[in-house]
């Protein structure tokens, strides 16, 4: 059957806009706040600070670079850049008052005259606690609006709301393709739960078509090229597939509140009418796609939160009686607290004042930054500028390296980014421009490629600061093992110029420094079984591992996440140091010997006296007699795997 207008809901006559209107307003000022944000270190904004880079300087994501992020991404996280933290305003603003109306409109169409003040009274309660308990971000906010989109097209079967929905997720796609999946998830599962069989083929296509359309359209306008999209959306399953291995973090926590929690709501929807159980359905698959986001990595756990909060809020005006509403509001502080409670049990939210630290957070932001400061928007920016070359004094670099480099290219190695802030380089990045997320082998590949071509910078400037003094990527990953291929090309075609305050400056070298990686020979190694690793003088030695998944470990790492993985090193004095590897890019050449740490290539603290003009500096480093594969997700894979012992041999020899 298809979608009808509902007896009890009527629409708002034209003599009673004023006051929706007037509460709406009252609302946007309530909730409005200029975003933007200094450049700090670190690894998160590092990335933020190149979205912001990247857009100043007319560096495309999607044509030369590849991100979790799209080319508009900067306007999530706008930072003292050229007009950027304007442009996320606007757009921030743009989408609260959407949001905002979207949703009062909605609520009113409920609201009988006689109920009008109780209701907007519990309206104020229920926002105010999501604002404050989710505190959402712009992203949030536009996934929450198209869901209200839906929610209008649904009411009043008005069909073109959904194809305003459809425009907002394609242009998110130019923000962050995550939400726009998430998007996508909401308005595939409500046509296919409220068009009747005929319909819903006509009613798919016209929706993705339209998605479509306005994805070429908006794509071809911020980016100049519509080929580019191609290799974006592949760039995009490649990070989104090796995501669930590499980026995942587990951890024992407790499920049962959680799972209380979904209960509650269950329980809560079987007992609306039918028009709100049949609706609910729509949040079935955005939740299976949100639960994966939300615990693959312990770290994103409060993101379920925010569905849980639009989900609830979305029942709240649909419940047709005071009751039922009350009943909502009641059920939203309670499964808010009881998921808060299992994110808790969490070690890296391991506090009890987890809630009140979010909530304070809350009210601090909006006291120092409300809807008086869109008038000062000048003296905001300044601010934040000032802070962020508060934050960038102790990323100046020696004034030798400085003046080396000049304004010739450079890249930086591993992520941080705060150098080119704080140094005003000639920044010419990779496309994968963080190591850590280089974890699939088309990833890897994009970078080597790059390395080793004309379009390669003249310098790498590598930080070892923010590792303490080694080699350590993110979650304790070796970082020579990160991106085998990147990692190769970089060693054979730089070398080591100077080093001093933490960083090491590589010079491009003329010749290459290395020869092609030569294999020797191939064993079958087994989990938890050392490994005598064979003889090998002035030479690299690397592993190239191929772990054969189940058809179970298949399905889990699309459905949910993989544990894991790591390789102990037994080094010659009897030492056993441990890295997580990332499996998917095992196959490429895992480092193996030398085990080497700055310290093996200089003191990365003290100025270079010489230059190391070729590429034997990378064999110093402790000799590796053993290697030992561990996991903590065994059942994944096929116990027995293929290991090809690969040389890498310096030109000179």
């Amino acid at each position: 059957m298809s979608p009808t207008v509902s007896k009890n809901i009527d629409i708002p006559p034209n003599k009673h806009i004023i006051y929706p209107l007037a509460i709406s307003g009252l609302f946007f000022m309530f909730s409005f706040h200029l975003i933007g944000r200094p450049i700090i270190p670190g690894l998160d904004p590092s990335y933020e600070a190149a979205l912001n880079y990247f857009f100043d300087n007319n560096i495309f994501v999607g044509k030369d670079i590849f991100f979790t992020y799209g080319p508009l991404g900067f306007l999530l996280v706008p930072q003292p850049v050229g007009h950027n933290i304007l442009f996320g305003t606007v757009f921030y603003t743009l989408i609260l008052l959407g949001f905002i109306l979207c949703y009062f409109q909605i609520l009113f169409s409920t609201i009988s005259n006689t109920n009008r003040f109780l209701q907007t009274a519990v309206l104020i309660i229920s926002f105010f606690l999501g604002n404050v308990l989710v505190y959402f971000g712009t992203g949030e906010i536009t996934v929450a609006l198209i869901v209200l989109l839906i929610c209008i097209a649904d009411k009043w079967n008005l069909a073109h709301f959904l194809f305003i929905a459809a425009f907002l997720s394609a242009f998110m796609f130019l923000v962050k393709p995550a939400y726009t999946i998430l998007s996508l998830a909401f308005l595939i599962s409500y046509i296919l739960i409220r068009y009747p069989s005929t319909k819903k083929i006509k009613m798919l296509l016209s929706t993705a078509g339209t998605a479509l359309l306005c994805l070429v359209v908006l794509w071809s306008i911020a980016v100049g090229s519509i080929i580019t999209l191609y290799n974006f959306v592949i760039a995009t399953l490649e990070l989104s597939s090796g995501n669930s291995s590499a980026m995942s973090k587990s951890a024992s926590m407790n499920w049962i509140p959680f799972v209380i929690a979904l209960l509650l709501i269950c329980i809560f929807i079987l007992s609306q009418p039918s028009r709100v159980k049949k609706f609910s359905f729509i949040f079935l698959l955005p939740m299976a796609v949100w639960f994966k986001y939300s615990f693959s990595r312990v770290g994103h756990a409060p993101y379920f939160l925010v569905l849980i909060f639009i989900m609830l809020t979305i029942l709240f005006i649909y419940a047709d009686s005071i009751k039922h509403k009350m009943y909502c509001l009641l059920l939203l502080i309670i499964s808010m607290i009881l998921v808060t409670i299992t994110i808790n049990s969490l070690p890296y939210f391991h506090t009890k004042d987890f809630l009140m630290r979010h909530i304070k957070k809350s009210f601090y932001s909006k006291r120092y930054n409300n809807f008086s400061t869109i008038f000062k928007i000048r003296n905001f920016e300044k601010n934040i500028n000032n802070y962020s070359k508060k934050y960038l004094q102790n990323y100046v670099i020696d004034k030798k390296i400085l003046n080396t480099i000049s304004q010739a290219p450079v890249d930086i190695y591993p992520w941080e980014t705060a150098y080119v802030f704080a140094n005003s380089l000639n920044w010419h990045p990779r496309p994968v421009f963080q190591s850590y997320i280089a974890y699939t082998p088309w990833l890897d590949a994009k970078n080597a490629d790059f390395i080793k071509s004309t379009s390669a910078p003249d310098f790498i400037l590598w930080n070892v600061k923010n590792n303490k003094n080694n080699f350590i990527s993110i979650d304790n990953r070796y970082l020579l093992s990160d991106e085998p291929n990147t990692i190769f090309e970089i060693i054979r075609n730089y070398y080591l110029h100077l080093a001093a305050n933490h960083v090491m400056l590589l010079s491009k070298s003329a010749s290459p420094l290395f020869s092609m990686p030569e294999e020797t020979d191939t064993i079958t190694a087994a989990w938890e079984e050392w490994i005598t690793i064979p003889e090998h003088q002035e030479t690299i030695l690397r592993a190239k591992t191929f772990f054969q998944r189940t058809f179970f470990g298949r399905v889990k790492r699309l459905l949910y996440k993989e544990r894991e993985m790591f390789i102990d090193y037994k080094l010659c004095n009897g030492k056993v140091v441990t890295h997580r590897i990332v499996p998917d890019n095992a196959i490429s050449g895992i480092w193996i010997s030398p085990y080497i740490t700055p310290g093996h290539l200089g003191k990365p603290n003290d100025p270079l006296k010489q230059t190391v003009s070729n590429g034997r500096v990378w064999l110093n480093g402790e000799k590796v007699i053993a290697v030992r594969y561990r996991s903590n997700d065994q059942i994944s894979y096929l116990n027995e795997f293929m290991v090809t012992w690969e040389l890498i041999t310096p030109s000179d020899v």
